[in-house]
């Protein structure tokens, strides 16, 4: 194809090395977001040059900063969230314990009490519960392939 040619005629790019984690935490942090990020619809983490993440003072935890693009009304799935979500296969047990534990209705109820109500209609809590279920299978997946101890590397 185009990339056997284009690599033939030395006209690719090299991919540079991703730099050691500056503490030992980060790697399970990062997991966590990619996570928060694919429950919430939350497209623009990574757009425009732009992280919206940054650490609490040198070597602390993370911080999940501009989330203004989460609960998007349009599709429940997005095929680049998707890829995003599949590029991680090792999480956290007690993130994804949580998520398989989330009372969608109870959040709802909860939601539904705050004073700037209604935050989310049904539709979005709808798509919510498909991401969590695609979620769960992409886990559950990688557990029947690698094991549990792969998985759940923290």
């Amino acid at each position: 194809g185009a990339y056997r040619r284009a690599r033939a005629a030395g006209r690719t790019r090299s991919v540079p090395a991703a730099p050691a984690p500056d503490v030992e935490d980060r790697p399970a942090e990062m997991s966590d977001l990619i996570v928060f990020d694919y429950l919430t619809n939350n497209l623009d983490r990574w757009g425009g040059h732009n992280t919206n993440i940054r650490t609490v003072g040198e070597g602390g935890p993370l911080m999940f900063l501009d989330n203004a693009a989460a609960f998007t009304l349009g599709r429940a799935r997005i095929p680049l969230m998707d890829r995003r979500l599949h590029q991680v296969q090792r999480f956290r047990r007690e993130t994804i314990d949580a998520v398989r534990d989330l009372d969608v209705e109870a959040f709802q109820a909860r939601l539904a009490a705050d004073p700037l109500a209604p935050t989310l209609s049904e539709r979005q809590l709808a798509n919510l519960k498909v991401r969590r279920r695609h979620l769960h299978e992409h886990v559950d997946g990688l557990v029947e392939r690698h094991g549990e101890d792969a998985v759940y590397a923290w």
